[in-house]
């Protein structure tokens, strides 16, 4: 597992690469990959925070959401890298006025787009959940509250006791009997 300095960093650089492939006249896109590659930055934009939340948190653990952030780690690096793949040294798109590179262009490949799209898309969901499993570790604060005693001390419901009803009630809703 990367540090999370690698991971902002290689995912601020992604959006950097990005941007530059976007701006009018630097590089022939169709309207559907330069959608495809702004759904890209966005997905990786939302992700990189809460996967450096728990690459932090799952560190000195011997956590059960390790794989979850080592997989989505190795995506991230993944996008990058295929993003970084299009951008070429100088800074300039492959193919755009002005670049000294041998090609005559680039072509983004549409279909490798589109899976980054899906893989980021189930990844996202996957940092997710673990984010909410993270949540209810034993030593965190909502762990810590489902141990709490269901009567307060003025021997009224607590607030615990009111969030388990409201929960078991959104869990019954829609069931039948």
């Amino acid at each position: 597992i990367a540090s999370s300095a690698e991971v902002i960093t290689k995912a601020r650089g992604m959006t950097a690469g990005v941007h530059r492939l976007l701006q009018p006249g630097n590089i022939e896109l169709s309207q559907l990959d330069r959608r495809r590659l702004l759904g890209l930055q966005r997905r990786v934009t939302c992700l990189v925070q809460p996967l450096n939340f728990l690459l932090v948190w799952s560190k000195n653990r011997d956590a059960y959401v390790q794989q979850v952030v080592l997989n989505a780690q190795e995506l991230l690096f993944d996008v990058c890298a295929f993003v970084e793949k299009c951008i070429p040294d100088d800074g300039s798109p492959r193919g755009a006025p002005g670049h000294r590179g041998t090609g005559t262009g680039i072509v983004i490949n549409s279909a490798k787009l589109e899976y980054f799209l899906r893989e980021l898309e189930f990844t996202c969901t996957s940092v997710n959940m673990a984010m909410g499993m993270s949540q209810a570790a034993p030593s965190s604060p909502v762990a810590r509250l489902e141990t709490a005693p269901a009567v307060s001390e003025d021997n009224g419901p607590s607030v615990l006791a009111l969030l388990r009803a409201s929960r078991r009630l959104q869990e019954m809703r829609g069931r039948s009997g």
